[in-house]
């Protein structure tokens, strides 16, 4: 059986032994992309988790936020005594000084809106949206 490997052309040979040679590298090559593939899924799942933390952070600290001007808004006088004029105006100077948020409107129990930061065409009622029955 070596006798007939011997007596294969040089060329045979030589395919033989580059194949031989390649293999192994071919192997190294396919294993060290597969463990950068890994390290890599592995770094952008970390890159995630880390915005969306971050993110959620921010979403925190503007909720608690708007929660800390609603509270202050009610203790404000022209907001108790239900005047539309000065708290309209006072909304809007918020409005100006908090960019921020696009408006800031306030909702009686029925639904309708009775002053907003930006000046509205007739009554507008919001007590069929869901955010609103959410609330009450």
């Amino acid at each position: 059986m070596i006798d007939r490997f011997y007596s294969w052309p040089i060329r045979v040979h030589l395919i033989i032994l580059i194949a031989l040679l390649t293999i192994p590298s071919v192997f190294l090559v396919i294993r060290s992309g597969l463990d950068r593939r890994s390290d890599a899924a592995t770094a952008a799942k970390s890159e995630c988790l880390d915005f969306v933390t971050f993110i959620g952070g921010r979403y925190q600290s503007m909720v608690a936020g708007a929660e800390q001007l609603g509270a202050t808004l009610s203790l404000l006088p022209a907001l108790q005594s239900r005047n539309p004029a000065s708290t309209n105006a006072l909304l809007a100077d918020l409005l100006r000084k908090n960019p921020r948020y696009s408006n800031i409107a306030l909702i009686d129990k029925s639904g309708f809106v009775w002053a907003s930061g930006i000046p509205l065409q007739g009554k507008l009622y919001l007590g069929d949206r869901k955010h609103y029955r959410d609330v009450i």
